[in-house]
């Protein structure tokens, strides 16, 4: 059966799950996009953080693979590094 919240909340997400719904965030699956400024959402990013963002697509899951939210983060390239290994 879904577990789903009705209401508001304020302070970290991931406190909130585990607190008040017995949910524990075990990884995410995500995908790096340059940002498009066509965009709208890409246009707003754009305005509050500066024209040098990256973003970040993620789909987040229990620790039994379940699927449990799907979040936009929109970071400043000045605050986010990335290493690749590649053999």
């Amino acid at each position: 059966m879904p577990i789903h919240f009705d209401g508001e909340f304020s302070g970290a997400i991931f406190d909130f799950l585990k607190s008040k719904m017995g949910i524990s965030i075990a990884y995410a699956i995500t995908e790096i996009c340059a940002l498009s400024h066509s965009e709208e959402m890409g246009q707003n990013a754009v305005n509050v953080l500066g024209s040098e963002i990256i973003l970040l697509k993620q789909l987040h899951f229990d620790e039994t693979d379940r699927p449990v939210f799907y979040s936009l983060d929109y970071l400043k390239n000045s605050v986010f590094k990335l290493f690749i290994k590649r053999e």
